[in-house]
């Protein structure tokens, strides 16, 4: 996960653009002793560092002398108080700044991760990476693999948990129309007691072609194990640019403070807040 802040600069009748950095002190994926090939984000909370933030110090401060009263209080989840810090965050920053925090989700294995183990880095690279598949099996495009089902059903799981300890929802998904990034993110958050998902309706973020619609209904009609026409299906994924080369994310949603981002490019569950 991660949370960052971005920087808006924008003229008139010019192109909007921003620059993200991330915010460090948040989560443990972003401090430098944690090991990202180890780290275990469903064990550590989603990776939210268990500390006191900033606007705390004020409610203390006013408590100071009704501690009786403050005593009944309802104490915050760390995840309720970690969105009340970026509410904050947000409350005081600049005209041009804005604190957002973002869900980063790597798919689950596919059969091309099958393939590259057995025939290796280099012969993968060189050969069967350009190939659609072999005699067993097809990557191209690639699907999940069984067990990378079950690692999305294990995200499904860590979520659950997730909403009962109020960790801010993602209020947009984003997501690659690529085979397994919309088969890890239906699994994941489709059937989640949160009317956004009711239906789950990423964003497909990608050039918009007719093999990217096709791709992306035919995951949904798999996945729902339906019969639902190709007009329902479409109803279902709605299809944008994201140039994130350009860090154009959030020019078009700058009311989200969360997001969920599935991208082919991302290691693993990341979870930081950005600048």
């Amino acid at each position: 996960m991660a949370i960052t802040e971005s920087m808006t600069t924008a003229k008139r009748n010019e192109e909007s653009y921003l620059t993200y950095s991330a915010v460090k002190g948040y989560f443990l994926q972003d401090e430098e002793d944690t090991d990202a090939s180890r780290f275990d984000y469903v064990a550590k909370n989603f990776g939210l560092i268990n500390r006191k933030y900033d606007y705390e110090e004020g409610l203390s401060a006013r408590h100071k002398g009704h501690e009786d009263a403050a005593e009944e209080t309802k104490p915050m989840t760390q995840w309720a108080g970690f969105e009340q810090q970026v509410r904050t965050l947000n409350g005081e920053a600049g005209p041009n700044v804005q604190y957002k925090v973002l869900y980063l989700g790597r798919h689950g294995e596919g059969f091309h991760n099958v393939a590259q183990n057995w025939y290796g880095d280099e012969a993968w690279d060189c050969y069967w990476s350009m190939q659609d598949g072999n005699e067993t099996s097809t990557w191209s495009d690639a699907k999940l693999t069984e067990v990378g089902k079950a690692q999305a059903q294990t995200a499904h799981d860590a979520w659950w948990k997730q909403i009962e300890n109020e960790i801010p929802f993602p209020e947009i998904f984003y997501v690659s129309p690529l085979n397994r990034c919309l088969q890890t993110a239906f699994i994941t958050f489709y059937g989640l007691e949160k009317d956004i998902v009711k239906p789950f309706t990423p964003t497909v973020k990608e050039e918009y072609t007719p093999a990217t619609v096709a791709r992306a209904n035919q995951i949904f009609k798999e996945n729902t194990q339906t019969t639902l026409s190709k007009r329902a299906l479409l109803k279902k994924t709605s299809y944008g640019s994201l140039n994130t080369a350009n860090q154009t994310l959030c020019v078009t949603h700058a009311s989200r403070v969360s997001l969920m981002i599935y991208s082919p490019l991302i290691a693993t569950m990341t979870n930081t807040l950005f600048l």
